[in-house]
């Protein structure tokens, strides 16, 4: 059981690495958004999540590839404790592709008078500013702490996109709604 130990070991210090250092992370991606932000056109830009998905999607999977090699560094014939590696590192590249999907896929793009959005699963569909009948901008409350603000837009009662403040674009588009003349309201989760 060295291998499983040793998975388990890598996710405990990947769990105290996200728990310690994430709001500070999520702060200095706030940081840079609004850095990324200064230089977007306001008639075309596109808002996404920031590189800290993209990098916590990588962590992820390199402890569970961690978790695969550890058995065969080791020349492990022991059959339960490769299934358990194995299924633990399954487990653990789980949270890696969402984080890498969310990165890649999930985008709000303005050109003009349209919106264009992308979901988590790529599909994408696009509208005008005023197809949008209803958004609420708000704080959220962060599971560790803390509070992040939120952007939701409806159509016809239905949500079609969610942008946080750590987006890159985030302010932008805020202001770009309220140009475009959509109703905001305040909401708090």
């Amino acid at each position: 059981m060295n291998s499983v130990a040793a998975a388990i070991g890598f996710a405990v210090i990947l769990v105290v690495i996200f728990v310690l250092f994430g709001p500070v992370l999520w702060a200095a991606a706030r940081r840079r958004a609004k850095e990324i932000e200064e230089e977007m056109d306001a008639d075309c830009f596109t808002v996404r999540p920031s590189n800290l998905s993209f990098v916590f999607g990588i962590m992820f999977m390199a402890v569970s590839v961690g978790c695969v090699s550890s058995i065969y560094t080791k020349g492990v014939t022991d059959r339960v404790e490769i299934i358990y590696s194995i299924v633990f590192a399954v487990l653990l590249s789980l949270p890696g592709l969402y984080f890498l999907m969310f990165r890649l896929h999930c985008k709000v793009t303005v050109k003009g008078k349209r919106i264009t959005y992308m979901s988590f699963w790529g599909k994408e569909e696009s509208c005008a500013f005023d197809d949008i009948t209803i958004v609420e901008r708000g704080l959220v409350a962060m599971p560790k702490g803390g509070n992040v603000d939120t952007i939701k837009a409806y159509r016809d009662m239905k949500l079609i996109f969610r942008v946080n403040a750590y987006w890159p674009g985030f302010d932008l588009l805020a202001s770009r709604l309220e140009s475009e003349g959509v109703s905001i309201f305040g909401f708090d989760d």
